[in-house]
């Protein structure tokens, strides 16, 4: 107000305008405006959002929207913490849109709200809900099913040596191998980013087990605030306590039974550990590899896929 000339625009200033909020067809929305007689009229144009300096800058990421004065709108499927930067969500029903800092669904947290908020476990169309005192028991049932598996199947070798019918249990043994392998196969499909109609959804959400991915099913998130590397640890060691409860089985039968002489037994030990690596392999490897499947998100980010706070190549997890 009061020039008596004009002076050159600064850059990017043709991304500052005036405008008003309207109703139009029932939606609050962002309309320009001329003369306008308040500094709260004044911001970014259509098509622009504010920076961290406070600047106008262009609106050109993946995943949202700039209708002017600043506002930003991300998308269904994708996460933006408070300061816009936008990451794709894997799964796209945790991923609810809005505005950035609040497009998670209601209980989830993280970058591409990956995981449930402290004392909450997963629910459904991808929302979280608070534990309860039952919770933990598909923890406990888990644990005691793989002690009892693991006693069973070293009964099952010990007794094969003995009986005459060590074929058909041996035919048994391999049958059940085979089908444990076709569910580790199918549950790479669950790993996928497709969304599955039920009752596939559920099936392969269950056999995900067999490939350790105990997360959600198990609800690990009610007994405890698990950082990625625990999680990632207690999917390892998974194999590690089969091969103790084993070798503390053999230990006490040989004692019981066999007077000792583990030596003469030895051959039963190493079939049934040999089974249980044959069986689980492929679990294992997909296990292993994990750390080293990142993603790329829209702000240029790399994020491990199985652990989606944690930035690939470094050490550090993001801190969205």
């Amino acid at each position: 107000a009061g020039s008596s000339g004009c002076t050159r625009c600064a850059a990017g200033a043709a991304r500052w305008t005036t405008m008003r909020q309207l109703q139009v067809q029932g939606e609050l929305r962002w309309v320009s405006t001329d003369a306008a007689t308040e500094a709260a009229n004044c911001g970014c144009a259509p098509g622009a959002r504010y920076d961290e300096a406070g600047k106008c800058v262009a609106c050109e990421d993946e995943g949202v929207e700039c209708p002017g004065m600043g506002v930003v709108k991300v998308f269904p499927g994708y996460y933006s913490a408070a300061n816009v930067s936008i990451f794709k969500c894997r799964k796209a029903e945790r991923c609810v849109g809005g505005e950035p800092g609040r497009t998670c669904a209601t209980g989830r947290v993280g970058v591409s709200c990956s995981r449930c908020a402290d004392g909450f476990a997963p629910a459904d169309e991808g929302t979280c809900e608070a534990c309860s005192p039952g919770d933990v028991v598909p923890f406990i049932l888990a644990c005691t099913f793989m002690v009892l598996a693991c006693c069973s199947l070293y009964l099952t070798f010990e007794i094969s040596e003995k009986s005459r019918a060590r074929y058909s249990t041996l035919l048994v043994g391999v049958s059940a191998g085979l089908m444990l392998g076709l569910m580790q196969q199918l549950s790479v499909m669950g790993m996928l980013s497709v969304k599955y109609e039920e009752p596939l959804q559920t099936f392969l959400r269950f056999v995900r087990v067999v490939a350790f991915d105990i997360d959600d099913l198990l609800r690990l998130g009610c007994l405890g605030n698990w950082t990625a590397l625990t999680r990632f640890a207690i999917k390892l060691m998974m194999i590690f306590v089969a091969t103790t409860i084993v070798i503390g089985m053999h230990i006490v039968v040989v004692i019981a039974w066999h007077g000792r002489r583990f030596r003469e037994r030895r051959a039963v030990l190493v079939s049934v550990l040999g089974t249980i690596g044959f069986v689980f392999y492929t679990s294992i490897i997909v296990v292993m590899l994990q750390p080293f499947q990142c993603t790329l998100h829209p702000n240029g980010m790399w994020t491990v896929v199985a652990y989606e706070d944690i930035v690939c190549w470094s050490s550090e997890s993001t801190s969205h």
